[in-house]
């Protein structure tokens, strides 16, 4: 009896060890940043699953002018404080987001939206996971960024998350990329720009660019003064190390 418990402990250990070793195969490396190129990680967030109509991506700033009811919204959201301090409130729970914060708050989670001080004007970079069949939104104080025409490329019945990391990249700095999933930039601070094959694109701070999946691109900064921008990655669960391939 002693006899099998022991080659049952050392199946169990070898079966293990070859699941690590598979889903490591799986994970992409970490991606090496070239001189000049740093990166910042700001938040993770677990998604769930999308609804059998999917997501689309409902990305948009919004002027807060004074402290707001209590709100519950049926999908996911992500708030990046620009400018002012974002007070949020979730039951007895109490937080505060400077600049250059951020906050994932879950579907169905009941919160309020402050800022301080009291009565002072809160802007936010904010991101909607909106349904799949959804129109876009006409709400006062919103400035419309993006709304995906249709439904997000998502694997049914899979888990996601969302990865915000702050990039910047120093005069003369660039980045050669090719996503593997669905990525966002919003630039932050200087010019970003984006060479695809023979096509220059040059964006500038409070833009949107949605990176397309397998295409090769090139990220510079061909200014004197810093370049930084958001990158927002939905991922599957349990998430690859990288979205992004050097």
């Amino acid at each position: 009896m002693k006899v099998c418990r022991c080659l049952l402990v050392s199946v169990v250990l070898s079966l293990f060890s070859l699941w690590l070793h598979l889903a490591d195969a799986q994970q992409s490396p970490r991606e090496v940043l070239p001189a000049g190129v740093s990166r910042k990680p700001v938040l993770e967030g677990s998604l769930g699953a999308p609804s059998p109509v999917g997501w689309k991506w409902q990305i948009q700033e919004r002027t807060r002018p004074k402290a707001g009811d209590v709100t519950r919204h049926t999908n996911s959201a992500l708030y990046y404080t620009l400018e002012g301090t974002h007070e949020l409130v979730r039951g007895e729970t109490v937080q505060s987001f400077l600049g250059g914060e951020a906050v994932f708050i879950p579907a169905g989670v009941e919160h309020i939206h402050r800022m301080l001080p009291i009565g002072s004007n809160l802007l936010t970079f904010e991101i909607y996971f909106a349904r799949g069949d959804a129109a876009p939104p006409t709400a006062a104080g919103i400035r419309l960024l993006h709304f995906s025409d249709k439904a997000l490329d998502l694997r049914p019945g899979v888990t996601y998350m969302i990865r915000v990391d702050e990039v910047t990249l120093l005069p003369g700095a660039q980045r050669e990329l090719t996503p593997s999933l669905l990525v966002i930039n919003y630039v932050l601070e200087g010019t970003h720009t984006r060479r695809v094959g023979d096509h220059v694109f040059s964006h500038e701070p409070g833009e949107v660019i949605e990176l397309s999946v397998g295409t090769p691109f090139v990220t510079a900064n061909d200014g004197i003064t810093p370049m930084r921008f958001l990158e927002v990655v939905l991922m599957p669960t349990p998430a690859r190390h990288s979205a992004l391939s050097p």
